[in-house]
């Protein structure tokens, strides 16, 4: 299962980076990727610090926060609605500090962990 949404989010996001201008309808797609991947960071990060035995946790997260952030690109290069665009300066702007904390291995930061997912869920 995970093999096979691995292939779709890799697939659609070379779909995306092969276009020089993305529609509305893939900037909504993308946007409802970071939502998800946002989460699946969380939910890695809170396993890899409670010692959850789970040989994939790592290269997980670290393949998420990348796709992540290629997406984050993407759509700040796209040509959106000016209140989009806004919202999506924003959302790179909260990664910045979501992208410290999820690098952060203590097990002090599991609170902000679950902050900074609600408000970057939020944003997305």
């Amino acid at each position: 299962m995970k093999k096979t949404t691995l292939f779709f989010i890799i697939a659609t996001t070379f779909s995306v980076f092969a276009q020089k201008r993305i529609t509305n309808s893939q900037a909504i797609n993308l946007i409802s990727k970071q939502a998800m991947l946002s989460q699946r960071m969380a939910k890695n990060k809170i396993y890899y610090i409670k010692k959850v035995r789970i040989p994939s946790i790592n290269s997980e997260l670290n393949s998420s926060a990348i796709l992540f952030e290629k997406n984050i690109k993407t759509l700040s290069k796209a040509k959106l609605p000016t209140a989009i665009n806004k919202k999506i300066n924003k959302l790179d702007l909260l990664w910045v500090g979501y992208k410290a904390n999820i690098k952060n291995n203590t097990s002090r930061n599991n609170l902000k962990t679950n902050i900074y997912s609600d408000i970057i869920l939020d944003e997305c």
